[in-house]
């Protein structure tokens, strides 16, 4: 059965992809690659800095978590619908649903709080939708912005 992050993609989506280190360092030119590709597809400005938030957090995320100290990769996939932008970031880390976790109680003072789960929420507020996805070996993580 087709997965719906990776595949049936419609003729009028264009589909762009590029590997990259999991990698901290690699953020800039991630962010260069992803908004570049927003911008190609006219998705409105007000909605550029909500998107370069949300691929900063994912991506640092991944680096930090998703290979546990040794290297590996990261690709990152965008997509251009008529009424979407996509990204999706594909790793190969061990299977972990970031969409699965307790919501922090956002109401709770700062010491009453655990560490952490505050970058998924902000994600999720800053993105018309988040899914997540575990295939084969892979994590995929995607995000859509509406274009209006």
């Amino acid at each position: 059965m087709p997965n719906h992050l990776t595949s049936g993609f419609r003729e009028n989506e264009a589909v762009a992809e590029q590997t990259f280190r999991a990698d901290a360092d690699e953020l800039p030119l991630v962010e260069l690659f992803v908004t570049g590709a927003a911008e190609q597809a006219a998705l409105p400005q007000k909605h550029l800095l909500h998107l370069k938030l949300a691929v900063e957090e994912v991506f640092i995320n991944i680096c930090r978590h998703a290979y546990k100290g040794a290297s590996g990769d990261v690709l990152v996939r965008v997509m251009d619908t008529p009424a979407r932008f996509r990204v999706a970031f594909c790793d190969e880390g061990p299977p972990f649903d970031p969409l699965a976790l307790e919501t922090p109680d956002l109401a709770a003072g700062v010491e009453d709080r655990k560490v952490g789960g505050l970058g998924i929420v902000l994600t999720r507020r800053l993105m018309s939708a988040v899914y997540y996805a575990r295939e084969g070996n892979r994590n995929i993580l995607r995000l859509d912005i509406a274009k209006e």
